[in-house]
């Protein structure tokens, strides 16, 4: 198995509304895109200023592959499983260190940023101790 983070742009996803434990949606990837498969597990993460930008839940893969969408490129179905409530601010996520060398810090620009095995430790271990329901532990393939 895989892990991802996808990030959204409020005014496209806005995860403070719309990440619903239960629902499912699909999201554009780009990068990576037949690296993913059913049941990889994916972070949310929102860009935008400091006051919502930050990690808001996770969920799994549905699909086996992306599909095509005339209108905006290639997408994959989601299924959100957990919302932190409160979200994960940008703030506690830098104070951490968890994701500092990921690209998702580095260099933000994109919606698909891979996690590796180190990192997803960490941030099992970070999402556990700030009280929220963290994904499942798993060995993740590099």
């Amino acid at each position: 198995m895989k892990v991802w983070i996808f990030q959204g742009k409020p005014e496209r996803y806005p995860l403070q509304d719309k990440l619903v434990p239960g629902q499912k949606e699909t999201w554009l990837v780009s990068r990576y895109r037949n690296d993913m498969s059913k049941d990889d597990v994916v972070l949310f993460w929102s860009s935008g200023d400091e006051t919502i930008r930050g990690l808001y839940g996770w969920g799994k893969i549905t699909q086996d592959k992306a599909q095509y969408f005339d209108e905006w490129g290639y997408g994959i179905e989601v299924l959100y499983l957990e919302r932190f409530n409160p979200h994960i601010s940008i703030e506690k996520v830098r104070k951490s260190g968890v994701l500092n060398d990921n690209a998702l810090l580095k260099m933000p620009i994109g919606t698909n940023f891979k996690v590796s095995n180190d990192e997803y430790d960490s941030l099992l271990k970070f999402i556990e101790s700030l009280h929220h329901k963290a994904p499942p532990a798993i060995s993740v393939e590099d």
